[in-house]
């Protein structure tokens, strides 16, 4: 089992993201196991956890990136002309992996 404990000085926890000061996300094998204040985790600090800090940053656990136009490329100019398409052609474009303007 591979711990590692995210240090941070604020982060947005739960449904109503609410502010808690001093944090630790403690993961384990990869996957979130708790999220505790720093005094908590210095008390039941898993052995030979890697610690991470991140200073005075503000985190969110469990936030990651969902969004993503698979049938656009923004390196290509006028890339932002085809949002005019429909919802099908998009679908046709990603999936075929093509990029027509």
């Amino acid at each position: 089992m591979a711990y590692k404990a995210l240090l941070a000085k604020q982060g947005l926890v739960g449904e109503d993201l609410q502010a808690k000061e001093n944090i630790c996300i403690l993961v384990k094998d990869g996957m979130i196991e708790d999220i505790l204040d720093r005094e908590a985790y210095e008390g039941q600090k898993p052995e030979g956890c890697e610690e991470v800090d991140l200073g005075d940053l503000t985190v969110m656990p469990g936030m990651f990136e969902c969004h993503n136009h698979l049938a656009l490329d923004a390196r290509i100019p006028g890339h932002l002309g085809m949002m005019d398409r429909s919802e099908c052609e998009h679908t046709l474009l990603a999936l075929n992996g093509l990029v027509m303007i």
